[in-house]
């Protein structure tokens, strides 16, 4: 009986462990996650070091029907890590890091 209730624990630990990736950026205010708005980062992280913008594509001057704007922008060094987020439409759809740049 106590091993059933010892592998529950276990498995929804792992379960509870995995929902967040290791690498995500935890910053003074809180841990940035997929889905935050750029101002929410900002609030979280404060201005990142270093911000690259991709505006719409356009042809003859007019936005393409479905155009997003792409912003990438880079924490760090923090603990010798570098953070890199993407933004689409001000929405954070990805992270990644890398160690000992």
């Amino acid at each position: 009986m106590q091993l059933k209730h010892f592998s529950l624990i276990w498995v929804l630990f792992l379960i509870i462990g995995a929902s967040t990736p290791s690498y995500a950026l935890r910053c003074q205010n809180g841990l940035v996650q997929d889905g935050d708005l750029k101002s929410e980062v900002i609030a979280k992280c404060g201005s990142p070091a270093s911000k690259e913008v991709e505006p719409p594509q356009s042809r003859g001057g007019r936005i393409i029907k479905g155009a997003v704007t792409i912003e990438r922008w880079i924490y760090g060094p923090m603990n010798g890590a570098y953070y890199y987020l993407r933004f689409i439409d001000g929405k954070l759809v990805d992270e990644d890091i890398k160690v000992g740049l």
